[in-house]
């Protein structure tokens, strides 16, 4: 009985913990805004965005670029959840 009853604590404290993790995870979330608004919150700052949209193996991929060409790139890869079925046999 008292094994139950830890276990019945235990459920709820969890319960709690993935709905306020839920909650808060989804407040973080931002998606992609439009490359226009994206460019002017840059231009704001003084830093110029250069994005484009290229084909590549039948591919298209959308790109930003900025910054200092001297510095090392840094490539953040964001693919979409459906995109992986289109991937998986490549």
């Amino acid at each position: 009985m008292k094994s139950r009853k830890k276990l019945i604590k235990l459920s709820k404290v969890f319960g709690i913990i993935l709905i306020a993790w839920l909650v808060f995870a989804q407040s973080c979330v931002q998606f992609r805004i439009a490359d226009s608004k994206a460019k002017k919150q840059f231009a704001d700052k003084g830093v110029t965005l250069f994005t484009e949209n290229v084909t590549v193996d039948g591919f298209n991929m959308h790109y930003a670029k900025t910054g200092n060409d001297t510095f090392p790139t840094l490539l953040l890869c964001m693919v979409r959840p459906v995109a992986g079925m289109h991937l998986r046999n490549t």
